[in-house]
């Protein structure tokens, strides 16, 4: 059925939508107006500046949306076709006019704060090049401390050695 449009209530849970392609930001949630089920496209009320609108206008000749004017809408990072802007178009579809419609198949989503990695404690981190140079250096530091200690025990000890043969 054309016109069959799903909204997002403003409860809507914040997402970012990457290209399939190549991973660039093209769109947020704060601009998506909902999904046309049957076209299988988001529509959006505002992109990122990696969609590229078309400059040449096309006529549809496919049967959900034949007659109407389009310009399509690629990514900037790899050039991929990620859907249409629609210019001009009859009234039972005039809800896609002007909106960014990106094709579900070339869009991916990831919803904020939904990460299940934790920072990991210094304790469990991994040893970078730096910290291991970092870590030679106070391990020489150390050795040099604990061998004056040594030298200084072994006078003391010497110096006690001589002084109980006196005694």
């Amino acid at each position: 059925m054309a016109g069959e449009l799903s909204t997002v209530g403003p409860e809507h849970i914040p997402m970012v939508f990457l290209c399939c392609g190549c991973g660039m930001v093209l769109a947020d949630s704060c601009g998506l107006v909902g999904n046309e089920l049957q076209d299988e496209v988001a529509l959006f009320s505002a992109v990122s500046s990696n969609v590229s609108v078309g400059t040449e206008q096309k006529l549809s000749k496919t049967s959900t949306d034949f007659g109407c004017l389009f310009e399509e809408l690629t990514c900037r990072g790899c050039s991929k076709i990620i859907g249409r802007i629609y210019r001009c178009t009859p009234k039972v579809l005039d809800f896609k006019r002007d909106l960014f419609c990106l094709d579900i198949d070339s869009i991916e989503s990831y919803v904020l704060g939904s990460a299940e990695q934790q920072i990991i404690s210094e304790k469990e981190a991994p040893i970078s090049l730096e910290s291991r140079a970092a870590l030679q250096q106070e391990i020489e530091k150390i050795k040099t401390v604990l061998s004056a200690l040594e030298t200084n025990l072994s006078v003391t000890e010497a110096k006690l050695s001589s002084f109980e043969k006196k005694s």
